[in-house]
């Protein structure tokens, strides 16, 4: 018998699976992609996407992994708040497959925090996923974490 794939693995199609509830599985394939989502989110890109704009394949490869370097957006006002969303739903975007209709926010009130939205592409449920993250303070690290309850 072979393994399970990847694919199988994160939506719980796994012979290894058939026995656990739904929840659990979603649960857990909430938290991988949390996982996923910030080890991305901490990967600084070697080139941002506005210079590799005549190369457009080079844009979506792996020079441009990443986030750009955070010590670029200075400031704690809502403007560099709303470009950190930016950066983060692009990023989304272009270098994470298994997402599709990102949206990202700065949470009011919060600073350095941002709301993720997004659904699986090959989702069988139609489900949303929400993720929390937080910018850490003094490191310039993101952490993510699947959002508790549901959005608004």
């Amino acid at each position: 018998m072979r393994p399970p794939s990847l694919l199988e693995r994160l939506l719980g199609d796994s012979p290894a699976e058939a026995g656990r509830s739904p929840r659990a599985a979603a649960d857990r394939l909430r938290r991988a992609l949390a996982h996923d989502i910030e080890r991305l989110l901490n990967t600084r890109c070697a080139w941002p996407p506005e210079r590799l704009q005549r190369w457009p394949r080079a844009a979506r490869s792996v020079l441009a992994l990443g986030m750009p370097d955070p010590a670029a957006e200075t400031g704690d006002s809502l403007a560099a708040r709303r470009r950190i969303a930016e950066h983060i739903h692009h990023t989304l975007c272009v270098h994470e497959p298994r997402l599709q209709g990102v949206r990202v926010q700065a949470l009011d009130g919060r600073d350095a925090a941002f709301s993720i939205e997004a659904a699986l592409r090959h989702g069988t449920d139609g489900s949303g996923l929400h993720f929390d993250a937080e910018v850490l303070p003094g490191s310039r690290h993101y952490a993510v974490l699947p959002a508790i309850g549901p959005r608004a």
